[in-house]
């Protein structure tokens, strides 16, 4: 459990409303940051029709931190014309309350929150601008930045690091528009929504409020640091080939490679340095480890989606199933053939596909990679998972003691895909497939519900 001043509660109470448009794309934020969510925390998510008011209302007493994703105005959030919280219930926030939604912020924030000691409010003051269609990396950046309060975060450092990542997101949009499948209008008007956003989020109240660690994570915040720390060095060794050596001396050769560009070499480099610092301090520092925790879940994920694509890229050329024979190059079906048998290279992304498969055909080889639409990557996927639960099926025929064919395991190509090249699936165990199962249909669900979306 954890405290805020003198209260002990359950931590996190994350509200989705499932309205269309925008509330239905920010509703994936909630389920990611649930997923992500440490041991010794606890969240609790009211989506859909579970977020009624009165559910709302009987929650909010109980919780230290609310986050909403939804329709709001100056005085209350609300779904479909009903208010869910409002200044008649608000007084049941006993900590901070996150509002992902249009102009709360100049009323309910600044008129319930505002100088206030013990609560504090995150918000927008005016609309809250989101792109229905591709969301996903829209989505990844507050994911990111409310992260950090499951470490230490204050409200404040929430902002500024929300702040950044829209502005990153802006730019990947701008930059990598093609990835995204947007129009140059389109791609111009999410840039300027997401940088509206920076300007339009405000906090009131007492925004250095950070959840403080009581019996169940006393001493925590070194371990978690000292494990996101070993993720990052070995994101940063894979990336550099698997070279043995200084892993800051390895971040600065991925930079004079290109692989890190533009000022995360040096954020990275600092990040190691404090880091360092931190672990082998003769006592624990808390405020600095939990912002420390903060910085680095952010610095993590741009170094994981890196190795992603560098990985997928090298794959892409160095794979014989990516490259078309001439006259099979009007066979999309290879490709796709090609997705679902590696798929847990690049973790089922469709972002991280589109991005690999836009720097090949950048590069100006002789084989472009055909991407197929979104809707034909959930195609591919449900394929896949087809093959994974045909799969199992062969592995528990097996383990009962029962005959199988040694070729079952092998694809099954559809007909009409006419592929030209066979082989096993490559599952190794039945632990294996039903995580595979597990990963494949994550994934479908998430591109399904962002198509719901369009």
């Amino acid at each position: 459990m954890f405290e805020i001043g003198d209260l002990s509660m359950a931590e996190y109470l994350l509200i989705t409303p499932d309205d269309p448009g925008t509330p239905r794309a920010l509703a994936g934020i909630a389920q990611g940051l649930a997923n992500q969510c440490p041991s010794y925390h606890s969240a609790t998510v009211l989506h859909g029709m579970s977020a009624t008011r009165k559910a709302v209302e009987s929650a909010l007493p109980h919780y230290a931190v609310v986050v909403y994703f939804g329709h709001g105005k100056p005085d209350a959030l609300e779904t479909r014309g009903q208010a869910l919280i409002d200044i008649a219930n608000d007084g049941y926030i006993q900590g901070v309350l996150i509002a992902i939604a249009c102009h709360a912020a100049d009323g309910l924030g600044a008129s319930r929150f505002g100088g206030s000691s013990s609560r504090a409010f995150l918000g927008f003051n005016t609309y809250l601008i989101h792109p229905c269609r591709n969301s996903s990396r829209a989505n990844d950046a507050y994911e990111q930045a409310l992260g950090g309060l499951f470490f230490g975060a204050t409200v404040q450092e929430v902002a500024e690091s929300l702040r950044a990542n829209l502005l990153q997101a802006a730019q990947d949009y701008k930059t990598n528009r093609g990835v995204y499948k947007l129009s140059r209008g389109d791609a111009i008007a999410i840039f300027g929504g997401l940088r509206s956003n920076v300007l339009a989020l405000v906090c009131h109240g007492n925004v250095a409020r950070t959840l403080k660690a009581t019996s169940g994570a006393t001493g925590k915040p070194r371990e978690a640091l000292a494990a996101l720390r070993l993720t990052m060095d070995h994101e940063i060794f894979q990336l550099s080939g698997h070279e043995m050596g200084d892993v800051s001396d390895m971040v600065g050769r991925l930079s004079s490679q290109g692989i890190i560009r533009g000022n995360l070499a040096g954020a990275l480099v600092e990040y190691l340095q404090t880091t360092n610092e931190l672990l082998h301090a003769p006592h624990q520092e808390f405020e600095k480890t939990a912002q420390a925790l903060s910085a680095g879940a952010t610095l993590s994920a741009r170094l994981h989606r890196i190795f992603l694509v560098e990985r997928l890229v090298d794959e892409m050329r160095g794979h014989a199933i990516w490259h078309l024979h001439p006259k099979e190059s009007r066979n999309r079906y290879l490709h796709w053939a090609a997705i679902a048998s590696e798929a847990p290279i690049f973790e089922y992304s469709y972002e991280i596909l589109a991005e690999a498969a836009n720097r090949i055909n950048e590069s100006g080889g002789p084989d472009r990679i055909e991407l197929p639409t979104m809707r034909e990557f959930i195609e591919i996927l449900t394929f896949r998972l087809g093959e994974l639960q045909r799969l199992r099926a062969r592995e528990l025929r097996s383990l009962r003691g029962n005959r199988v064919d040694p070729v079952d395991d092998h694809w099954r190509w559809p007909d009409e895909w006419n592929i030209p090249w066979n082989g096993p699936i490559g599952v190794a165990s039945l632990w294996g497939i039903q995580d595979q199962i597990f990963l494949t249909s994550r994934s479908i669900d998430r591109y399904r519900q962002e198509l719901t979306t369009l």
